[in-house]
């Protein structure tokens, strides 16, 4: 589950449900009026699941969070799909609360991250999708991409073509054939939504939201411990982090959705500079306060 076993101070949950106490989503106001538990009340340890008004749980909101950034979605009527449908055509698209978040967020880490390094300009990019969907034809075609098909693609991943308008939730992609893609940062936005629910419920939660490599601890002051995993030997682990209250932490590395193209094994993490998967570490962990920095 996108959410994992929480210990409640002794107390079953359903003791500790709150009816009316409201939490603020960003803009959306969200009205707590149950809670449901389940896990082993032995060992002290339950599943969260907080009810919401309208039916809201913390696992739909993921799944709504899933749905607005998914680039692949059948209905080709999401806003990442309307945004590449209109790219070039010089028309600005409204986007959904989520999907703006996150694009707003990735421009303000990008200009904090040129501020630092100036070698660091363009790696933090919400627009490769041209060049993941040339991977993924090399992946299906067994053919790796020839130097000039990795240029064309290249040349649609300009994030300063990305255009957003900061006074309201519009934006536009200056080429046709660009496309944004999320994949990098989706979930730790979600992490990041899932804990402000919990977090501003008022619940005395302890627990960790885990969405497959980006974790965010809730509570427990310097009781965690995240193990890493050896990127040599995906089986063991090379060490063990201790994470404080409140603390974000993700992993991405060379080991994991490996492909063998043309008799050779190449990872999925593609470097916005040269279009080749990244050679720089074999793995890459970052611990932040918030689950989308991460």
């Amino acid at each position: 589950p996108m959410y994992s076993a929480v210990k409640i101070n002794g107390q079953p949950l359903y003791k500790l449900a709150r009816e009316g106490v409201t939490v603020e989503r960003k803009a959306r106001p969200i009205e707590i009026y149950g809670i449901e538990y389940g896990g082993s009340p032995e060992e002290n340890e339950y599943v969260l699941t907080v009810r919401c008004s309208k039916g809201t749980y913390i696992r739909t909101l993921l799944e709504e969070i899933a749905a607005a950034t998914d680039r692949y979605d059948d209905t080709r009527e999401s806003d990442l799909d309307r945004l590449a449908q209109s790219a070039g055509s010089g028309q600005a698209v409204s986007l959904g609360e989520d999907v703006w978040n996150i694009l707003t967020a990735m421009a303000e880490l990008e200009e904090q991250a040129a501020a630092l390094d100036p070698d660091a300009a363009g790696l933090v990019n919400p627009v490769m999708g041209p060049l993941i969907d040339l991977w993924q034809t090399a992946r299906e075609e067994n053919v790796l991409p020839s130097q000039g098909d990795l240029d064309q693609a290249l040349a649609l991943c300009s994030p300063d073509q990305l255009l957003l308008d900061r006074d309201q939730p519009l934006a536009s992609l200056v080429q046709a054939g660009m496309a944004v893609d999320l994949g990098a940062t989706a979930k730790g936005y979600a992490v990041e939504a899932a804990w402000e629910v919990i977090h501003q419920s008022g619940f005395p939660v302890e627990g960790i939201i885990n969405a497959g490599g980006n974790i965010k601890t809730v509570g427990g002051d310097e009781s965690w411990s995240i193990g890493l995993t050896n990127p040599l030997d995906g089986s063991s682990l090379m060490g063990a982090l201790p994470l404080g209250a409140d603390t974000a932490i993700a992993t991405s590395g060379d080991y994991q959705r490996k492909a063998d193209i043309q008799g050779l094994s190449w990872h999925h993490l593609l470097s916005p500079v040269d279009g080749m998967p990244a050679t720089y570490h074999h793995s890459a962990t970052a611990i932040t306060t918030g689950g989308l920095d991460s």
